[in-house]
Formats: structure tokens, sequence, C-alpha cells
């Protein structure tokens, strides 16, 4: 079924076209083998608006210099154009640049044909393809694929696989991509940087896909450095690599820099790479002090007093075991300032490339990426969709240095997890993939990411013929269908993307999150000095997500505060602190709490505070069960002793385990959940609901707010539903929800997805309404405190090819004729007088009411008379006019 309509005849030809273009691309044609002419600018793919700049270089071989030459230009017969050359003395080369205004050309594949000229008389002539890539809409919802190793292995160079996987990907939603891998350093980067990897970023730009690449982080320069004193044996090797360069060390600093340079230089005028990616998993490999950190650095590491507790639970600040700790992840490992130096050079030369980490996951230690602009990592979501809420965790860790957040969603699940171990990989379902989808988007997060992974390759053998040639499919391996590969989940993918994330990612982007005044504190402290249960989740800064699930259960919105966060600001704006996991706090942390408390704070733990803090509402809640909760536990009573990415699976310890279903688990967490809300009634919420299986967050935007209700209403499934380790199917449902408003207040309530206005009834201090949720998916429910109103296009009657540039408004207004103060989605069509889209036609958001086009027209233009469509996506209210292109 979705094989069949993945791939087309259609992407097949298109695929074989754009091969033979790029192809085409490397021949070079002279008129003269004595006088001949090179194509020096790398680049074949110009964006429009660019100034391209076409570098030639002119070869006169013979024994008489070129005077009085001219050079013609023509680009396709729309831009023609002549540069008077000095002269050429004989036997010597001339390099000319000369630059064309692509903002005259439409997207579109161009012949650039430049002939020598003196006299009457052609000396040389060179026919060049190039071609003019639409520019990419600033405010799309960046959605980038996690490059697993196989995807970098077939994709680097410019051939028929690689495009077709790109292809593929894109067809599902993706829209940023690192060809050729990019990950765990940029020297195995399947192949570097060579003319057809920059053929391949040419192909991208075309199509409309941001492209990537990983920058040099200085730890695996083993055969390059000769010093041993500049190299070190890891904790853990990290294959191929059994020594790591040392990043402290000047000869390993001094390298990178260079390669770094060297990088860019060859990279810098590709406006088509949008991303660099910090691959940093190997921190698990690293020392605790690397070596010379201390004596490069003598004053990194603060004077510490030897670990003692000063109260029960609470340790000074300068305690040794907690700065050594906190000195390791800001320092010592050398991580930060690998990667730190790493992301200087690349915004040296492109600013505007967004730089992210990737994983944060041992530490909420303040400036773990410092450097990057984003902080990203990954998680498995068995037991709990909700996992994926660790979001909140990468927002607050990117505070202090402006940095937003890119939570991963792994499809992957390990052997064992959700069917039995022999089966191998599963990939994640459709309704789970679409729920952490919703989820994730929830949070406004500066992208959507998906890591496949080798284990799930969708272009393994039989997954790929039944996609690519659905008329010569053959029956799915068994060990293969639906475990590893189960094309339903990257349908769901595809239909999310083109309902959701599509038309509503750019408004999502101009949202801001919603000021929320109860707090969950993630204590870095405690991971030092634990004395509590180690929780599923085997990495420190998950431990408390257990317990924010049950918060989201019971539709309790939290931010997350970190040790460094309230030293530095206290608690002011929060009037509510939960403690999970908080076995040890230190000093300061403990005074700031107190002080909370003093002026009213309300203190909420579990069971494992130890800290001497007062009139402290505690919670017993036990969630040693979780680890449990999979097929190995409940099939065959065992599973593994430990889970984390370093062990290998298939020998990794086992123990005997009781095991606990899925559905047994969610009444447990739907428990604890109640419990809280009968014991906190008075808990702040920006909305509640009865039902709790839903998520609730809120985004704003001047007057308009904007709740997103996430559908966790889950069962068995079909494809795992007997092994019972996950509740994968999703069911629809109809649930009430509650929003606090002032008595009296008129509000209007827009479901965006169904595009209708909500009715609602009014209580004394709240509004209560119906929602529909679908299976699997979400709504986004607009809250202005106006009606919407008018629709209306500005746009000049006529526009002549010769204008640089004319203003197209779109304005929505309220029902007092005033511009919205809101984030509005519209979709916008503009035509040519042959009913043919403009590569102005696309998504976007009116801010405050108001959307400013700039429209371009260019030279190959049709004339005639084009159409302006404008729909708001609130309602469907659609708008037109016209104008004509003279």
């Amino acid at each position: 079924m979705y094989a069949k309509k993945s791939f087309s005849t259609k992407h097949l030809c298109l695929l074989i076209f754009t091969a033979s273009f790029f192809t085409v691309c490397l021949a070079e044609s002279s008129h003269s083998s004595d006088i001949s002419m090179t194509y020096l600018t790398g680049r074949h793919t110009f964006l429009r608006g660019e100034t391209a700049e076409i570098l030639l270089k002119i070869d006169n071989n013979t024994d008489q210099p070129i005077t009085d030459a001219n050079l013609h230009i023509n680009i396709s017969d729309l831009i023609k154009n002549q540069n008077t050359l000095t002269s050429i003395p004989a036997k010597t080369s001339h390099e000319h640049l000369f630059k064309v205004n692509t903002n005259k050309l439409k997207k579109g594949r161009y012949n650039l044909n430049c002939r020598l000229i003196s006299g009457n008389q052609t000396l040389a002539e060179k026919h060049i393809d190039i071609a003019v890539a639409a520019p990419w809409n600033p405010e799309r919802m960046r959605v980038w694929l996690w490059p697993h190793h196989k995807f970098g292995e077939n994709v680097w160079k410019m051939d028929e696989e690689a495009q077709t996987q790109l292809q593929w990907y894109a067809d599902k939603g993706f829209n940023s991509f690192n060809p050729g891998g990019g990950v765990r350093e940029a020297q195995n980067n399947f192949g570097g940087f060579p003319d057809e990897k920059l053929r391949l970023y040419d192909h991208c730009l075309y199509n409309g896909w941001e492209a990537g690449f990983a920058a040099y982080t200085g730890f695996f320069f083993e055969d390059e450095i000769e010093d041993k004193d500049a190299k070190f044996e890891p904790q853990n090797p990290w294959k191929p690599f059994e020594k790591f360069t040392n990043p402290f060390h000047p000869d390993v600093a001094s390298l990178q820099e260079q390669k770094n340079r060297q990088l860019m230089e060859r990279l810098r005028k590709f406006p088509g790479l949008g991303t660099c990616y910090l691959e940093s998993e190997m921190e698990q490999c690293l020392l605790k002090d690397t070596p010379l950190a201390k004596t490069q650095y003598p004053n990194a590491m603060p004077e510490a007093t030897e670990h003692t507790f000063i109260l029960p639970g609470v340790i000074a600040d300068t305690d040794r075991g907690y700065l050594e700790h906190m000195y390791r992840y800001k320092w010592g490992d050398g991580l930060v300032i690998a990667n730190s130096r790493a992301a200087r050079i690349v915004h040296e030369y492109r600013p505007d490339i967004l730089i992210f980490g990737d994983p944060l996951r041992y530490t909420t230690a303040y400036g773990r990426f410092y450097g990057a602009d984003s902080l990203s990592t990954w998680i498995y979501m068995n037991p709990d969709p909700r996992f994926i809420l660790y979001i909140e965790t990468l927002i607050a860790s990117g505070k202090l240095y402006n940095q937003s957040a890119i939570q991963t969603i792994t499809l992957l699940n390990y052997p064992g997890t959700l069917a039995p171990k022999d089966k191998g990989w599963t990939l994640m379902g459709p309704d789970r993939l679409v729920e952490t989808s919703w989820l994730t988007l929830s949070r406004n997060p500066e992208a959507l990411s998906y890591y496949v992974s080798s284990g799930c390759d969708p272009f393994r053998p039989g997954y790929t013929k039944n996609v690519i040639s659905p008329d010569k499919a053959t029956p799915l391996e068994t060990r293969v269908y639906p475990y590893c590969q189960y094309p339903e989940s990257f349908q769901a993918l595809k239909t999310f993307m083109d309902e959701i994330v599509k038309p509503y990612g750019p408004m999502i982007r101009n949202l801001d999150r919603t000021k929320r005044n109860v707090a969950v504190l993630s204590s870095e402290s405690s991971s030092v000095y634990r004395d509590s249960p180690k929780l599923i989740g085997h990495y420190p800064p998950f431990q408390i997500y257990n317990f924010y699930s049950v918060l989201d259960v019971a539709h309790i919105s939290a931010d997350i505060v970190l040790d460094e966060t309230i030293r530095m600001f206290g608690l002011d704006g929060y009037d509510v602190l939960f403690m999970p996991k908080c076995d040890t706090i230190t000093e300061s942390v403990y005074k700031k709490i107190v002080e909370f408390q003093q002026r009213g704070g309300t203190v909420i733990s579990d069971q494992y505070l130890r800290a001497p803090l007062k009139d402290v509402t505690k919670f017993d809640f036990d969630f040693t069960h979780r680890s449990k909760v999979s097929a190995n536990a409940i099939i065959d009573q065992k599973d593994f002793a430990e889970l984390s990415d370093n062990i290998a699976k298939r020998s990794a310890q086992l123990k005997k385990v009781k095991g606990v279903t899925a559905m047994d688990d969610w009444n447990i967490m739907e428990s604890y959940a109640s419990q809280l809300r009968k014991q906190l009634p008075d808990i702040p919420r920006v909305a509640d609901c009865p039902q709790p299986s839903v998520s609730l967050n809120m985004l704003e935007k001047d007057d308009a707010r904007y709740l997103f209700v996430v559908n966790d209403k889950r069962t068995y499934g079909e494809r795992f539903g007997q092994y019972k380790a996950m509740l994968e199917k999703t069911v629809p449902q109809t649930v009430p929800i509650t929003l606090p408003q002032s008595t009296g207040q008129t509000l209007y309530l827009y479901d965006m997805i169904d595009k209708k206005i909500l009715p609602y009834d009014t209580t004394e201090n709240a509004i209560i309404f119906d929602v529909d949720l679908p299976a699997p998916g979400g709504k986004i429910i607009a809250i202005f405190e106006q009606k919407l109103g008018k629709l209306q296009i500005e746009a000049p009657k006529t526009i002549t090819v010769q204008d640089n540039k004319q203003r197209i408004d779109i304005l929505v207004k309220d029902n007092n004729s005033r511009l919205m103060r809101a984030i509005i989605p519209i979709s916008v069509q503009i035509t040519d007088p042959k009913g043919n889209p403009s590569e102005f036609s696309d998504y976007y958001a009116a801010k405050s009411g108001r959307l400013t086009i700039d429209f371009i027209p260019a030279l190959n233009d049709i004339k005639g008379t084009w159409k302006i469509t404008a729909t708001e996506l609130l309602t469907g209210k659609t708008t037109r006019k016209t104008f004509k292109l003279k």
C-alpha cells in the first residue's frame, strides 16, 4: 500500500535526469586546445537571491599575447553581458571573476555560455550547466535525519543510491541531512569532501534540502600526531580508536584548528550548508581528568574541602567529590574545549550555521556544549512515551547561553524490549512515533530529529525492493517484517509531516513557551552522592523522568531547574518546587530552598529526600518495577542485569526478574497521578483534564495562547500486543478541557486541525470545552481574546520583470477590523497564468496579524495574470487577488 505511493516512475525519471545534469556539469568544452577556459567556482547550483560569483581560468598556451579580447556571457539567452579583459601574455593564465544577480532567474536549470572573442574571432568557448535553487522559507520547521551508519555509508557521493535515499527520506518529510554521515569525526565522514560530495551538496540545495557536516573535535588524530605525550588511553576504546589524542596538547589544538580552517575554506561558500553536528557519544570513554588539563589551566579546578555531610543529605558547595564531578564535565575530560574550539572556527567563517552538540545525557552541568547553538540528545521510550519530555532538561541546560533544544526521537528498540530477543531490533510503531512527535513539537524545539539506526535501516534487502519496485515486490523475511522494518511507521511519519509539521511548523517556531510557576529540580549533586535505587534510564539526568511523567499525567506543567540555576538565580517566579531523586543537595541550594519556603513556596518530594527541610509533602512512589516492563522479563522471566549503549547486548549478563506488563505499568502510573491530585488539589495548572490519558502543554504569543492536547489513550496492538511489553495502539477519545479564566471574559477557541470554532461552557473561574482526539495524534487549540475577522491581500496591480522586489501583504484582522495580536498559520499559493505555483508558494506565519512576502519577478516568469490565494489555517477561510506581470 504505502510502498506503491512512496517511490514512483516519476521519481525515478527525476533521479535519472538529475544524475545526467550533474554528470554534464563535469564536462568541460573549449573552442581551442591552445586557448582554453576552466570553470573554477566549485559549485553549479546557486541560491536565488545570492550574487553568484563565477570564476573562470583562461589559459593562453600560444606564443602570442591575447589583446583586445572580450568575454561574452550568455545565460540561456536571459542574462547577457560583456567583460573587457586586460592583455593575457603568452604561455600564461588569467583568472576572471564575474558576478550574476540570481534574482533575475526563477528556479531552474540553465546553460552558461562563455565566449572569449577578439574582433570577429572566437578564441575559446565554454558551456557550463548551472542551476538556481529556490530560497528556503526561513521559518519552516527543520526535520533532521540523525545520520545512521548505513545512510552515511551510501550517501556521500553523487550517485543513484545517494539520490534514491535522499529522495525517499525527503518524501517522508525530512529536509535536513548530513550526507556522508558526519558522525564521530570528520575524518570518518565516508570520503571527506571531494568534488563529488560537493556535487551532492548542490543536489540537496536544488531540491530544497539543507545539508550538514561534522567539524574536527581533535580526539582522533592518532595517525597524524607523533608526540606520545599528545595521546592517552581512554577508559574504553571507541572503535576503531584504541588511543585518543589530547585536545589540551598544543600540537593537537594546532592541528584541530588547521583542519577546521581547511574544512571551512572548502565549505564556506555553500549556502545549502545549514548545520554542523558535534557528535560526542565518545564522552563515555574519556578520562575524568584528561592529561594536561590541570597543568595547562591550573585555575580551572577550585579549592575543595574533603567530603562530609554538613547536614543530612547536604554537602558543602566546595565538596571535593562534587567539584571534581563538575570539573570533569565543565573542563577536565576535554570535551568542552574540543567542541568549543571547533564551534568557534565554524562560526568565524559561517555564523549562520546551526551548531549542535549531542548527546547531553551524563550531566546537567552548565556549559557542557559551550559554543554550540543548540543542545541535543536521543532517548529510548519504553515503557513510557513521556520520556521524550527529557527535552525539558535540554531547555533548562541551554538557558544560560541562550541555546535551543533538539530532542531526537529514537525509532530503535533493543532486542528483547518489545518482542522476544531472537526477533532482533524492532522499529518504533506508527502510533508511538506520532505521539512522541506531537509531544516534542508541543515544546517548540529548534528542530524535529529522528534516529532510524542501521539495525532498522529501511534500505535493507526486502524492504527496499518493496518500496522502490512495487511491481517486483518479494515477500519480506519473517525476521524483518514487522520487527526491524515496518513501512507503516514511515507512512505515519509522512502523514504527520504533511498534515501537521509543514502547515503549522512556521507558526510554532514563532511561539514562546508559557511561563510556569512549577519547577522540578534535576539535582547534579544527587548523581554524585546517590542513596536511592537506580531507576530505568541509566543516565543520571533521566532519573527524575518517572516522577516527571506522573506530573504530566496529572497535567502539571513544570520547568526543570538545576543546581546551578538555583544557586545563581534562586527560585524567583516559582510557587511550587518538586524534588524527586534529590538524595543530596549542596548547601547553597539548601539555603535557597529554605528562603523559597519562607516566602510561601511549596516543596514536594519523594521518599529519597534527606535534607532537613520543613513542611515538605512527600510521596512514596516506587518506580523500580518499570525496568521489568520488557518482553524478555514477561516471557522468559529474565532480563539484562544492566542496559546501556555500551554493553554488548547479546552477551550481557542476565538476571531473573518477574516481568510487568505495560498495562500494569500504566495502571500504577495512573494511580500515582490520582494520589498526587488528591493530596495536592491546589497545584496551579495552565489547563486541566479529568482524563489522565492526555498530555497538555501551552505556548503563547502576544494576546494569544496555543494549547497542545496530545492523545495518550493506548492499548495493546496487533503488532506486539501478544508480548504485552508496550501499549502501542492509540485509541480515539473525546476529552473535556478546563481552562482557568477570569470571570466574564469572552474567549474564542479554534481547533486548528479540524478548522472549526469550539463552543464552551463557563464556570465561576474557568471555561470547559471538548476536544476530539484522533488515534494517533493531537490537536492545537488557539485561544484568542478577539474573534477572527477579515482576511485580505494587499498587492500591486501590476508588476514588471524589471522590478527588483514587490511587497505582498496578507492581513488577518479581528472582528473589530484590527490586526490580530497573534501568530496565524497561513497557506499562500502564488500561481502564474498557467496555474503553476511559484517558488513563493508555501506555508507561512502571520505575525501580529501581518505576513509580508517579497515577490521578486524573474526574467523568465510567464507574463500575464497571476493569482494570489491565501488561506488562514484556523478556519480555512480563503481570499484571492490577481496582478498582472508585464
